[in-house]
């Protein structure tokens, strides 16, 4: 039964009415996700900015405690100047993080911890540095007291305790962003689900649907690209937390040697005898300054493009050799070096350094008193090889399949307690030997001892 032209024209204008009241509903529900989208993106904007500053703080922080250690070490009116720079930049920096965080009572809280901590810092910061005025004028008894605020002083946990301040800021922000991107999530799957709901009734007024669902597509897209720019902060946060653990597992060796070489200072009796230790301590420490100084020069080189190049290992090899020649000679351990000294590799050179001093280390923890150590270079047809041999305890074979994870130090010698170790070493050193292209594993030595292999690209 068909219905008279006058019903047809009815049905038909209110289907039109149904499908345009609709589209306006479907409309106006993509405005208001809009609005809300454009809510969280700035959102998402505003939590990453608060995580780039708690790093630039925590740059600062870093800063801040070299500053006043070159002072101490050197007495340098420079250094002093710029610790008091950095401890300016740090309080501009503190103020605009909580500009950022206004309003957020957990991050005002450690904030408030921060600036505690900071204060408990810089309090003994310039203790010392007036200890150091009063000795570089002449006081020796301000000398001798600084001499056993540096001997006799435990590491202090304060850096630590504003690391941890800083961690659980960002951790925070973390918590955050993945709210955020959840309720994104939701906003935009309710938000398909009605909309192309009531396109199906607006199908007569096809070109206003296909407009609207071109907009809810490009608010989709809206959407995944502000949860690439929160994978891609975590991704940042990430690849920083590596380079401060390489940079700390480094700067451990070099402070390492010079409380070593100092503690020896005190005993030493001869004149010749001091002036050699001494000498030590100041080629630790320039070790030190050089190494952070080729840590800024290969990123400055990665973002020029200019990070990887030709590696001369016997020259690489020298200068790790010459940095632990003070422990090796207090333990009566020697070096020897065989194979091709001129053999040329290809990578950045801070990587390379970085795997050879940590080899060099271990052996010279774990290898017996008037010991030897052995270095034996290999040209492979694409690569070089390197053997680090030692006859040290080695490793038991059950501790083997963890011997290059993180955090699991080395097992103590027999004779006594086990040499510091973080448990960081080994496995940033395999890292970097493989981000090169190369190989790092370990060998059971026959007769004893353990066998460190690295394998690398040739040049």
């Amino acid at each position: 039964m068909s219905l008279p032209r006058p019903g047809r024209r009815a049905l038909f204008t209110g289907l039109l009415a149904l499908a345009v009241a609709a589209l306006l509903a479907s409309s106006v529900l993509s405005l208001r996700t809009t609005d809300r989208l454009a809510v969280s993106i700035a959102s998402v904007s505003q939590t990453q900015r608060v995580i780039e500053q708690i790093n630039r703080l925590w740059g600062l922080l870093g800063d801040r405690d070299s500053e006043v250690l070159r002072y101490l070490l050197l007495g340098r009116e420079e250094h002093l100047q710029a610790f008091r720079d950095t401890v300016r930049r740090m309080e501009a920096a503190r103020s605009q993080l909580a500009g950022e965080t206004r309003g957020d009572p957990v991050q005002a809280a450690a904030l408030a911890e921060l600036a505690r901590l900071h204060e408990e810092r810089i309090e003994r910061a310039e203790q010392l540095i007036a200890l150091k005025q009063r000795a570089l004028a002449g006081d020796g008894a301000a000398a001798t007291q600084l001499d056993r605020e540096f001997d006799g002083s435990p590491a202090s946990g304060n850096a630590e305790a504003m690391r941890a301040v800083l961690d659980a800021m960002v951790q925070h922000e973390r918590d955050r962003l993945a709210r955020q991107r959840a309720q994104r999530e939701l906003t935009v799957r309710h938000n398909r689900q009605i909309v192309l709901a009531a396109n199906g009734l607006a199908l007569v007024a096809g070109l206003t649907a296909l407009l609207a669902i071109g907009r809810l597509r490009r608010r989709e897209r809206e959407a995944e690209r502000a949860a690439f720019e929160a994978q891609q902060a975590r991704r940042i946060a990430s690849e920083r937390q590596a380079s401060l653990e390489l940079v700390a597992h480094d700067l451990r060796g070099h402070f390492g040697n010079l409380l070593f070489a100092s503690d020896l200072v005190r005993d030493a009796a001869a004149p010749e005898a001091r002036a050699r230790l001494a000498a030590s301590v100041r080629g630790s420490a320039a070790s030190g300054l050089l190494f952070l100084q080729a840590v800024l020069e290969q990123a400055a080189g990665e973002a020029r493009g200019e990070a990887v190049g030709a590696l001369d290992l016997g020259a690489e090899l020298r200068r790790v050799l010459e940095e632990f020649a003070t422990p090796a000679a207090a333990r009566g351990i020697r070096f020897a070096r065989r194979g091709d000294e001129g053999l040329q590799l290809r990578g950045q050179p801070l990587a390379l350094a970085h795997v050879l001093r940590n080899l060099v280390s271990n052996a010279v923890k774990f290898a017996p008193e008037g010991g030897l150590v052995e270095l034996e270079a290999e040209t492979l047809p694409d690569r070089g090889r390197l053997r680090v041999l030692d006859r040290g305890p080695g490793v038991p074979e059950a501790e083997r399949g963890a011997l290059f994870q993180r955090y699991v130090p080395l097992s103590p010698t027999p004779g006594g307690a086990a040499p510091a170790s973080t448990g960081l070493g080994l496995a940033l050193a395999r890292q970097h030997a493989r981000a090169q292209g190369g190989e790092l594993r370990y060998e059971p030595r026959a007769g004893g001892g353990a066998c460190f292999v690295l394998e690398w690209p040739r040049a």
